[in-house]
């Protein structure tokens, strides 16, 4: 194994709280990139050589991972509990969604739509243009671990794996 290319995404310090997202690779107008969330407050949009196209403000750190829908845009949530929907080819944010607590976990494709799951066990379905389809809200407290299950989608099913250890299938 080699590695082809590296990047400091935010040039973290040692002993840093966490702060990144998973990468995704997603589809622009001119070929692949790669997608990331730092705890700079930023998601990188990088080319396939980690060239950096563009750098998109976010409100907080960025540690939910990326998905892009079918309509081009890219979904990724940050700490302070926004949803961003980014145009890739741009750099830009089109729409905003607000949570209560922050996303952690990967947003999933549900059709042409995506699944979210929150830090405090609410799950939520938004369009390509960022309009909620439905919400659940599951039991409050549980486990105090900071890594979040993304939720999966499987026929006509969302599961999901709740903070206080239940899998609720929606």
């Amino acid at each position: 194994i080699t590695v082809s290319w590296r990047v400091d995404l935010d040039q973290r310090r040692p002993a840093s709280p966490s702060g990144m997202s998973n990468p995704a690779v997603v589809q622009g107008k001119h070929g692949e990139f790669i997608v990331a969330g730092a705890q700079d407050r930023r998601v990188r949009v990088l080319d396939t050589n980690g060239s950096e196209i563009h750098r998109i403000a976010m409100t907080a750190a960025g540690e939910s991972g990326a998905l892009q829908l079918p309509n081009g845009l890219g979904v990724v949530g940050d700490v302070d509990g926004k949803l961003f929907g980014l145009d890739i080819n741009n750099g830009t944010v089109v729409w905003t969604g607000e949570f209560s607590s922050a996303l952690l976990s990967r947003p999933v494709p549900a059709g042409d739509d995506c699944i979210v799951q929150t830090e405090n066990n609410q799950v939520f379905r938004f369009t390509p243009d960022g309009k909620k389809v439905w919400s659940y809200s599951g039991p409050l407290g549980g486990l105090g671990i900071q890594l979040q299950p993304s939720p999966v989608v499987h026929r006509d099913r969302v599961y999901v794996a709740m903070k206080n250890g239940d899998v609720v299938a929606l």
